[in-house]
């Protein structure tokens, strides 16, 4: 027995030392096999990628003090290892593994390479850990001095973490120079580009003790136009030539790219140039502070909008549009046309781009103004075309064609005395829809009785003389009714109140 423990214990420290590779790899395939079946064993090689192997570019990133990798070495033990100051694995089973400050495809090759060359087995590796970063920001951010961030965070993230978590505006701190001093490396980065090119070497990892300085831009121009996600004041290098400028940016296809349009301010007599750059053709043009640029569009480039078929269609839906190209028809038909429930005789288009928001409403001094507004946000009957009247209406931005559904009723609300669904009958008129529902209540107002439809929640009210299926005839009450109702009657009412009071007050008197 104490002969067993002390070769346990030799075994142990030759682990340690890296002295005895192939007795390491035997204890290793015993211990592997004592404590775990073979499916067990082929789990743990065949283990995906780790979440912080997930979370970074392999290409780019910079190993370092605390890292620690997962190593599966494919039938035989794993082991886990964490990097040290000097940039090399330490594995307590086996020892130092040399590495250096290497970016992580390239550790992961090494150690690999040392397990193949060692234990003459294939090993997987993966980052199971990644360091933290203390590295130190000075400038224009709310919270500059040493912070104490993952090792998978950016530049950019380590300048939004000291900024209170948001993205410094582009016209307050220079995003366009960042210094960084890195490992004894001063580095200037823009930001611009790894913001709206992708650019990823603009926006490295951080590493330990990282110097990172920010600034208040010099010099901004103002920039508009065909410009993607930009659109205001933002920093310019000094002498910054304009197309080494917009290659930072990302232009639409709608740009026309030949031509630049800049502004210009003298200083001196305030006059103004215009200049026209073919960025296409590369032409030269150093830009100053205060430039003024606009990407202009190109001529006829053709917009594309979204129009939208609801109802009784086919194949219900928001459809991609040309401005001035697509007619009501062609979209019904590319929507399948009307289904077999759909009533095309009374197909309506609603133009939702003129619908006025009840925010832009004002009050007016005229009560007949104020109600005329009214009714023309709550009912947007202006919005209404009719396909009756022919299907070649060219479409725009948001339409919505609704197809209703056929009807078989005419519908009767308000006064009367059995309102609800009355049976369509061609060529009848509004009185006998109206006696159809009982008739008139005595407190109807049968001058003002209205007819209208509802196309999918927008209300038109329409002539009396001709009523179709689908149609609402609403009979209102009257004027005088509503006045001896909330006037007169409430009136009578406190004045019983007030003398049932007064006479039982003055039975009480008199009867003491």
């Amino acid at each position: 027995m104490v002969i067993t423990l002390l070769i346990i214990l030799f075994s142990t420290f030759l682990s340690a030392y890296d002295l005895n590779s192939s007795l390491i790899e035997k204890d290793a395939e015993y211990n592997l096999k004592d404590m775990y079946s073979k499916d067990q064993k082929d789990m743990i090689y065949q283990r995906t990628k780790m979440s912080a192997d997930n979370s970074i570019n392999d290409s780019s990133y910079i190993i370092g003090s605390g890292d620690e990798f997962f190593v599966s070495v494919k039938g035989s033990m794993f082991y886990y290892g964490t990097i040290n100051s000097n940039g090399d694995l330490f594995v307590p089973e086996i020892g130092i593994i040399q590495i250096g400050k290497k970016v992580l495809i390239d550790a992961k090759k090494e150690i690999k390479d040392y397990f193949k060359s060692n234990f003459k087995k294939e090993a997987y590796i993966s980052l199971n850990k990644i360091k933290n970063s203390t590295i130190y920001i000075r400038g224009p951010v709310k919270n500059p001095g040493t912070v104490n961030l993952p090792g998978n965070y950016r530049l950019l993230d380590a300048i939004v973490h000291s900024n209170d978590g948001e993205l410094p505006s582009l016209s307050e701190i220079d995003l366009r120079q960042i210094k960084c001093i890195q490992m004894e490396d001063i580095k200037q980065y823009d930001l611009l580009k790894y913001l709206y090119k992708g650019d990823d070497s603009q926006n490295p990892y951080i590493y330990p003790g990282d110097e990172i300085s920010v600034s208040y831009p010099k010099q901004k121009v103002f920039i508009s136009g065909e410009i993607d996600s930009i659109f205001g004041l933002i920093p310019v290098l000094q002498g910054e030539d304009i197309c080494e400028f917009l290659d930072g940016l990302h232009m639409r296809p709608s740009a026309d790219s030949t031509k630049i349009i800049v502004q210009r301010i003298n200083s001196l007599d305030g006059s103004r140039k215009v200049t026209t750059i073919n960025y296409k053709q590369r032409e030269p043009y150093s830009l100053q502070d205060r430039d003024m640029i606009t990407v202009a569009r190109k001529e006829n480039y053709p917009e594309v909008f979204t129009a939208s078929v609801t109802g009784e269609v086919v194949r219900p839906g928001a459809y991609p549009i040309y401005k001035d190209a697509v007619t009501a028809k062609e979209l019904i038909t590319q929507a399948g046309g009307p289904s077999q429930h759909g009533d095309m005789n009374r197909a309506v288009i609603l133009r939702n781009n003129k619908r006025i928001s009840e925010n832009l409403v004002t009050q007016e001094v005229r009560p007949e103004i104020n109600s005329a507004m009214t009714s023309l946000v709550s009912k947007a009957d202006h919005t209404v075309l009719y396909l009756r009247n022919g299907h070649e209406i060219y479409l725009q931005s948001n339409d919505q064609i609704y197809i209703p559904p056929i009807e078989h009723y005419v519908y009767v609300s308000g006064s009367v005395k059995d309102p609800g669904g009355v049976s369509f009958e061609p060529g009848k008129n509004i009185s006998h829809y109206i006696n159809k529902a009982g008739g008139f209540q005595k407190r109807a107002d049968k001058k003002n009785t209205f007819v209208m439809v509802n196309y999918n929640g927008t209300v038109v009210s329409k002539e009396t003389k001709e009523i179709e299926p689908g149609d609402i005839i609403v009979v209102p009450v009257s004027i005088e009714n509503k006045r001896f109702s909330n006037i007169v009657v409430p009136l009578i009412s406190v004045i019983s109140t007030t003398l049932v009071v007064l006479l039982s007050a003055y039975n009480t008197v008199r009867s003491n």
